[in-house]
C-alpha cells in the first residue's frame, strides 16, 4: 500500500513538473513567498533560427518590478516577447524562462520602463502589452509587434513594427504621425502641432517625441 501510494506522488510530481516549474526548482521550499510566480509554463522555443531578437529591446533580461495576481514582486529578471507578446520571467538559479499568465499581470517594468496590460475595445490592443511613455491627464502609449521575414528566400529575419497611442478623456486614439495629434484638439491644433515640430528639432527619437507632446499637451 505503502509502495502504491510513494507511486502515485512520484507520477503526481512528474505531472506537475511538466506544467510548471515549481516542483522542478523546488522554489516552494526556497522562496515561499515568491513561489507563485513561478509556476507558469516555460516558453516556448523558436523551431528555427533567425537574426534579431523577438524580445522588445534585446534578449537581456532586465530587472523590474510587476504585479501579479495582486502582488508587486520587485527585482524580478524579466523580459517581453514582443512576437507572441509575452511577459517572460527569468529564473535566477536555473536560467530557465517561464511565462507569466496574461490574465494575472496588470502592470510591470523592464529597468526604468513601465508597462501596463490594455484592453481597449481596438483590434491591436484587445488584450496587450504596451510602453507607458507618458501619464498625466492624457496618456501616451507604445506598442511593439515582432515578426518574421525571409531575406533571399533563406534567412529569417526579425522585423519590427511600432504603434503609439493617445489616451485622451478614456478614448484610445491610434496616432500615425504627430500631426494626428492636433487633430483631436482642434481649437489648439495650431499651438500643437508648432510645439510638436519644436520638440522634434531636439528629441532623439519617436519615443521621446511621442513622450514629450504628451507633456507638452497637458500644459497647455
Amino acid at each position: 500500500m505503502k509502495i502504491r501510494y510513494l507511486i502515485l506522488i512520484i507520477v503526481l510530481l512528474h505531472h506537475l513538473g511538466a506544467q510548471s516549474l515549481w516542483c522542478q526548482e523546488d522554489y516552494l521550499g526556497k522562496m515561499e513567498r515568491d513561489a507563485v510566480i513561478y509556476r507558469g509554463p516555460v516558453a516556448l522555443k523558436y523551431p528555427f533560427l533567425y537574426e534579431g531578437s523577438t524580445y522588445v529591446f534585446s534578449d537581456e533580461f532586465l530587472e523590474g518590478n510587476v504585479r501579479y495576481n495582486g502582488k508587486t514582486y520587485y527585482r524580478a529578471l524579466l523580459n517581453l516577447d514582443a512576437h507572441r507578446d509575452e511577459l517572460c520571467i527569468k529564473l535566477p538559479e536555473s536560467g530557465v524562462v517561464v511565462v507569466l499568465s496574461k490574465e494575472l499581470v496588470k502592470e510591470f517594468s523592464l529597468g526604468e520602463r513601465r508597462f501596463i496590460k490594455v484592453r481597449w475595445e481596438d483590434e491591436d490592443l484587445m488584450d496587450a502589452y504596451c510602453q507607458v511613455l507618458y501619464s498625466g491627464n492624457v496618456m501616451v502609449l507604445r506598442k511593439v509587434e515582432k515578426d518574421f521575414y525571409l531575406r533571399e528566400g533563406i534567412t529569417q529575419v526579425v522585423y519590427e513594427k511600432v504603434k503609439y497611442y493617445l489616451v485622451k478623456d478614456g478614448i484610445l486614439h491610434r496616432i500615425k504621425k504627430t500631426k494626428d495629434i492636433g487633430k483631436l484638439y482642434r481649437e489648439e491644433r495650431r499651438r500643437i502641432n508648432r510645439g510638436i515640430a519644436g520638440i522634434r528639432e531636439t528629441a532623439s527619437g519617436d519615443d521621446e517625441v511621442y513622450a514629450r507632446a504628451g507633456a507638452f499637451i497637458d500644459n497647455i
